[in-house]
């Protein structure tokens, strides 16, 4: 089996309907951190797999070299079985279809599996670590079908949202009747603000491509042998591997579970911005030594700043202390007299002055007049 390693938007394995299994890559989501505590937490969780539909190229921008963007696609996620809304699902033949009031669409070749169903909400972003290619042709379905599962999806999330909208609303009304009195504007305001935010996303996993940016995986392929990017930001991003080989010998996750892996990722990433804002506080030597110099070190202040301030006082007063001739009090009135002289410009035998005056201070300056 050819495996393609850093795939870049060059090596797309098929049109947009091209059915592919997708397994969540970790560590490839978290490469971007950098950090070996978040490798190590990453690489403990487990590799599920999902079938899914590949619908758009996604649009994080990032690149494998300038010019040349990381392969991503937008999915929409594929389970065995109903999802436990009920509606918001399209069959895929030969599922049945039930209640569901859906054609069901049909893929260009036989599933391995018999009760597919498209799960409208299961809508995700990722960005490809590496494709295992296939010999045989990709498993695809219509454009026409997918227009149609677009369209489901579409509606789907807005009812979704209209119903979440709604459950809001009633625990609002039975959080004002048990709220006091004085606290039902603020209330008022919240629900107000509530109804004017968006009751949908058309991706509920893209929250993860507004953060993406991470490096892939470890290892080299037999594929193009392109090396990871150093162009991308240090955060998580969600990073699967791709399948094109559709066979039985895939274990598939269920839908949901992609949510909470995708918050165990948010969480690694979230108690790595703690440790390095916390390191960048506490451990670097500029930070330290402002810290150290704003709060007071108890050594240095006892060891030098009381000595150092002993020594001022010590030497402002053996300054007041010390004893001239100038003291006495017949110089202190020449001194005087000599001055009133030299206000007047009148000092005989020396050249005129003017007296200065230098701002606020006061301070009389000599200053020569030609």
């Amino acid at each position: 089996m050819e495996v393609l390693e850093y795939p870049s938007i060059q090596d797309r394995p098929g049109p947009n309907g091209t059915l592919v299994v997708v397994g969540l890559d970790p560590v490839a989501s978290v490469a971007a951190l950098n950090d070996e505590r978040a490798t190590a937490a990453a690489d403990a969780m487990p590799r599920s797999k999902y079938l899914a539909i590949i619908d758009t190229l996604g649009y994080a921008g990032v690149e494998l070299e300038p010019g040349l963007p990381k392969l991503e696609y937008q999915f929409l996620c594929i389970g065995r079985g109903l999802p436990v809304e009920g509606y918001s699902a399209v069959p895929i033949y030969p599922a049945p279809v039930g209640s569901l009031g859906r054609t069901a669409v049909t893929t260009s070749s036989p599933l391995p599996w018999s009760d597919c169903y498209v799960h409208t909400l299961g809508g995700f972003d990722a960005c490809i670590s590496r494709v295992y290619k296939s010999s045989r042709d990709v498993v695809s379905i219509s454009e026409d079908d997918l227009d149609a599962v677009i369209k489901y999806s579409v509606y789907d999330q807005y009812r979704h949202g209209e119903e979440a909208a709604a459950a809001q609303d009633v625990a609002q009304t039975v959080s004002e009747d048990a709220a006091p009195t004085s606290l039902t504007d603020h209330h008022d305001d919240e629900a107000s603000d509530f109804d004017a935010s968006p009751a949908h996303s058309a991706h509920p996993g893209s929250s993860s491509s507004d953060l993406s940016g991470s490096g892939s995986g470890s290892g080299s392929g037999s594929g193009s042998g392109r090396t990871a990017s150093p162009f991308q930001p240090r955060r998580m991003d969600l990073h699967m591997e791709m399948w094109l080989e559709l066979d039985a010998s895939h274990v598939l996750s269920d839908p949901k579970l992609l949510t909470s892996e995708l918050d165990q990722l948010e969480s690694i990433e979230r108690e790595w911005a703690t440790r390095m804002a916390h390191e960048i506080v506490t451990k670097r030597s500029q930070t330290s030594a402002w810290l150290q110099k704003v709060a007071g070190d108890p050594e240095t202040l006892n060891a030098s700043g009381s000595s150092a301030r002993l020594q001022t006082v010590d030497n402002a007063r053996s300054e007041d202390d010390t004893i001239v001739p100038e003291d006495a009090i017949e110089h202190r009135l020449d001194s005087d007299s000599a001055e009133d002289q030299d206000a007047q410009g009148m000092l005989p035998g020396k050249k005129n002055f003017t007296l200065a005056v230098c701002g606020p201070c006061s301070h009389r300056k000599p200053h020569h007049t030609s």
